[in-house]
This record gives C-alpha cells, structure tokens and sequence, in this order.
C-alpha cells in the first residue's frame, strides 16, 4: 500500500517538472552522459542474463554479485540452456545482416527459431527452464485497488514523511530515465521530442496504475530502441506494443510460460 501511494505521489511530482517546464532543462546533459547511460543500461542487461542464459540459478544482491557467483560455479552450467542460448543469438547476428531484416526484424525470428529448438528439446526429454517455471502470471488479483488513497490519511507523521521522500525520488527518477531515454532515442532517430509532453505523458500514467495495484513507470532505453530497430516510426508502436503485451498476458500467457 505504501508503495502504491509512493507511486501515485511520483506521478504527481512528474507532473508538476512538466508544469514548470524543467525538462528543458535535459538539453543541458552533455552527450557523454547519454553515451555512458545507455552503454550502462546495456551492460547491465547483458550480466543479468548471463547467469539465466547459461542455466545457473545465481544468487545475490545485484547484478555483479550474481555474476561472480556465476563463474564460480560454472560447473553448474547446462550445456543445452547454453546450446539454446547460442542458436537464439547466431540467429539474431546472422538475420540481421539479411535484406528479410527490413520486413521481419531479426529478435522475433531470432524468437521463433529460439522456441522452436527448446520445443525440439522437450521432444527428446531434455529439460530446458521456461518463463513458466520462474514467473507466475495470473489475473485473479487484477481489481480496482483505490483503497491506498486511504494510506496518506491513516500514516503518522513520521510514516507520511517516508512516503513523501520515497515519492519525491521515484518522480525525480522516472522523470530523469525517461528523458535520458528520449535524448538517446532522438540520436538514433535523428529526431528530437518534446520533453514537457513525455512527462505529462508518465506523470499521469504513474498517477492511474496504482489504482490498479501497479508499480512504477517510466520511459526506457530498451524497450525505446529495440521498436526503433524494428522499424518503428510512429507513436502507434507504443499503442500497438502494449496491445499485444496484455493480449500475451490475457490469452497467450499459456503458451508464452
């Protein structure tokens, strides 16, 4: 509940940045914070998914410890979780550098090969770990949740004093990733966006997902660049991603796991 309240106040606290208009204030960051964020964005991605990559159930706090844990136990690694890895990523280098690339992009038939080889796997009883053995994804508990509107009335002052700080430093994060997000996005697109209207955009997102027991949001380099990769061009991507994100989750989600 406190979290959700948090979320709901950093929605707020986006929203006021954009009615002062600071995000202008982001075509002051120098190019080499651009650089180094997204190049630590992607490094970060990289070690996380090693360790699941190679099969080995790392332990740890972050990232790094995760990894060291990994090569100290490389004796654990799953030769065909690691067999499965290579196809899925030789597919996606090789396809890549095809004219097909223009009309498929290369991560969903990286994709369809990838889950065709470990569909191959279970036929022949080699055991491969899935998204539904990790992950369970259920809408039994989507419901409305305003009651954490109630939150803010019932904290002492001490408490509401950690919610509020808690709030006031997932706006100022959500509003600085995804404006670092749009900078690097307008360099690979050679575009330029308008930095009021994204916060608008994540303020009040951020204020309407706590009503459905939603964590934060924000705009993210990844997610941003691989649509860009794709071939996107249009906001409608955005729309059509999340469209087929709950239509995954909703009727697929047996198939996906």
């Amino acid at each position: 509940t406190a979290l959700l309240a948090a979320t709901f106040l950093a929605g707020v606290v986006v929203l006021l940045i954009a009615a002062f208009r600071l995000g202008k204030l982001m075509e002051l960051m120098p190019h080499s914070i651009i650089v180094g964020f997204t190049t630590g964005i992607g490094c970060l991605i990289l070690l996380s998914q090693l360790p699941v990559g190679l099969g080995i159930a790392a332990k740890g706090e972050d990232a790094v410890a995760k990894l060291v844990y990994t090569f100290s136990h490389l004796n654990e690694v799953k030769p065909f979780e690691f067999l499965l890895l290579a196809i899925t990523l030789v597919t996606t280098v090789l396809y890549a550098r095809t004219r097909f690339v223009r009309w498929v992009p290369a991560p969903l038939i990286a994709l369809l090969v990838g889950g065709t080889s470990a569909f191959l796997f279970e036929l022949y009883n080699i055991p491969i770990s899935t998204i539904g053995e990790q992950y369970n994804v259920s809408l039994s508990n989507l419901a409305a949740s305003p009651s954490f509107l109630g939150h803010f009335v019932d904290l002492s002052g001490e408490q509401l004093v950690e919610v509020a700080i808690a709030g006031v430093t997932l706006g100022l994060l959500i509003a600085v990733e995804t404006l670092l997000s749009s900078r690097a996005l307008d360099a690979m697109t050679r575009s330029t966006h308008n930095p009021d209207r994204e916060l608008v955009g994540h303020g009040l997102a951020n204020m309407i997902v706590p009503f459905l027991g939603g964590i934060p949001v924000s705009g993210v380099i990844v997610l941003g660049s691989t649509k860009v990769m794709a071939g996107a061009t249009a906001k409608s991507a955005s729309v059509l991603h999340a469209i087929f994100l709950g239509t995954f989750i909703v009727i697929l989600f047996p198939l996906v796991s």
